[in-house]
């Protein structure tokens, strides 16, 4: 995939960018709500961002599939792009301060960040979310 040009929300995009494997129970607690967000608005759609360091051709063949295969549920396995890349560069670039928790981004559909949150799913960042994508 070219990010942020093959995204498919037409709206808006949410990533979950995520640096550690522990931090998968985290971005999970996003998915209910982004799945019911994209049933209630066709514009929108949401991603998971494992982002990893880049490694070999082989290296990252390996572990694609090992992430494949783990991930029973097609709708998940197609939402989740593991991206390969300078993880001190990629923070900079979004204005990531750690990689000790993840990251939500609301992306429009020119690829800009319009909104942003750290951490689990809560009742006052869907508040804030549905007022971003209300309000870009």
């Amino acid at each position: 995939m070219h990010l942020p040009a093959d995204f498919a929300g037409t709206s808006a995009n949410l990533v979950l960018v995520a640096f550690e494997r522990d931090q998968q129970k985290d971005v999970d607690t996003w998915a209910g709500p982004a799945t019911k967000l994209e049933k209630d608005r066709p514009g929108f759609r949401f991603y998971e961002l494992p982002v990893l360091p880049r490694r070999d051709i082989l290296y990252r063949w390996w572990l694609n599939t090992a992430m494949r295969s783990g991930i029973s549920d097609e709708a998940a396995r197609n939402r989740t792009v593991p991206l390969y890349v300078g993880k001190e560069d990629f923070r900079t670039r979004l204005q990531i301060p750690t990689e000790k928790t993840i990251t939500a981004l609301l992306l429009d559909k020119k690829g800009n960040v319009i909104w942003r949150s750290e951490g689990v799913w809560t009742d006052e960042k869907q508040k804030e979310l549905l007022a971003a994508l209300d309000h870009p």
